[in-house]
């Protein structure tokens, strides 16, 4: 997460310590990271190519037609990359400031201005960095599912109707329709307003975690379509939350 000071800091959730990442190079840095004239985007996760983990951070001016700077800080060497070689279109504006990490890469909503909709507005698609290449990539993405969630090590979203929630999963990102469906969570038995997050699948794979109204935690059967067991977390009456995550020690 971003201080006040625009300094990055990792927490690692195990130890409970903090680091605070070093500055990049005077050379690296964008000069336009400001909550007027541009925007600062972060990410992070594992790269499995290299056995390390990363920190990349994206500066992009509020112009849609501005270059996009990449670097990347590496945990392993404590040091900044500038990766020069990364190309994004121009016309690609990316339009959520913090990723979902999934697979070895970290994704992104995004709007292609190059591709107009029936209605002549850029179309929103996915945008996803590979850790391991340092390099973009465009996902196909269905425009009438919800926002991106990473489950299961998988990157996945939501399509939400009256009577229930439709969740995708993406399999193959390079193929023609990556995304398959993995279940349904029935709306009315579980949420009233905020909806669903799908966190993880519990051992037997017959659950699913998941959070509920930004508030509170559940495990839901598959099979037969209901919350088996609510979560309680000492101490905690209430979450108020609506981007939890979760992690497995090593």
């Amino acid at each position: 997460f971003y201080s006040r000071n625009y300094d990055v800091i990792l927490m690692n959730p195990s130890t409970r310590k903090c680091i605070t990442l070093p500055r990049e190079p005077y050379g690296m840095r964008p000069t336009f990271c400001h909550k007027y004239f541009g925007l600062c985007i972060g990410g992070f996760g594992y790269d499995h190519v290299s056995d390390d983990y990363k920190f990349v951070k994206l500066g992009m001016c509020g112009n849609r037609f501005a270059e996009i700077i990449v670097t990347v800080y590496s945990v392993r060497t404590n040091s900044w990359t500038h990766i020069q070689n990364a190309r994004l279109s121009r016309d690609i504006y990316l339009n959520d400031q913090w990723e979902r990490f999934a697979g070895g890469a970290l994704y992104w909503k995004a709007i292609d201005f190059g591709k107009k909709t029936e209605i002549g507005e850029g179309r929103e698609i996915i945008v996803a960095f590979d850790l391991g290449l340092g390099q973009f990539r465009e996902v196909a993405w269905d425009r009438k599912t919800g926002s991106l969630h990473d489950f299961g090590g998988n990157l996945c979203t939501l399509k939400y109707s009256k009577s229930r929630v439709d969740v995708f999963q993406m399999n193959d990102y390079s193929a023609e329709n990556p995304w398959s469906k993995a279940f349904s969570i029935m709306s009315k038995k579980v949420f009233r307003d905020c909806g669903v997050k799908p966190l993880m699948y519990s051992e037997s794979l017959g659950e699913v975690l998941i959070l509920v109204d930004d508030e509170r935690l559940v495990w839901y059967h598959l099979e037969s379509e209901r919350v088996v067991k609510k979560v309680r977390i000492n101490r905690i009456r209430r979450l108020i939350t609506s981007d939890a995550k979760f992690y497995t020690e090593s």
